[in-house]
């Protein structure tokens, strides 16, 4: 069943928390991973995912896909989903100590 129009941003990216809190969240969790959601443009909602979802090459695909499919059938306004994928700091750290020799190596 879909939900009453929304007009303002705010309430539709409390609206989403709230569907994403009951419908899509749990399911990330059951892999290690959960979405933050970044805003709304133009009737896309902006995700990034996190966990063992960011970076996974599931999910701009199926994930997407998951995401995207359960939001639209609550919310007519809805046009699409984006998935905003970037390096989290830890990852930069990581790869620059492996790259400096740090990591891999008996101390």
């Amino acid at each position: 069943m879909k939900e009453c129009v929304i007009n303002d941003v705010d309430e539709r990216l409390a609206a989403i928390n709230q569907k994403a809190d009951m419908m899509i969240r749990p399911k990330l969790r059951e892999h290690n991973g959960d979405m933050h959601i970044i805003g709304i443009e133009d009737n896309t909602l902006k995700v990034k995912l996190t966990g063992a979802c960011s970076g996974c090459p599931q999910a701009d695909l199926s994930t997407k896909a998951f995401i995207e499919a359960t939001l639209k059938s609550q919310f007519d306004w809805l046009e699409n989903v984006a998935v905003i994928q970037d390096v989290s700091p830890e990852l930069i750290d990581f790869a620059k100590a492996i790259l400096n020799g740090k990591v891999g190596k008996d101390e």
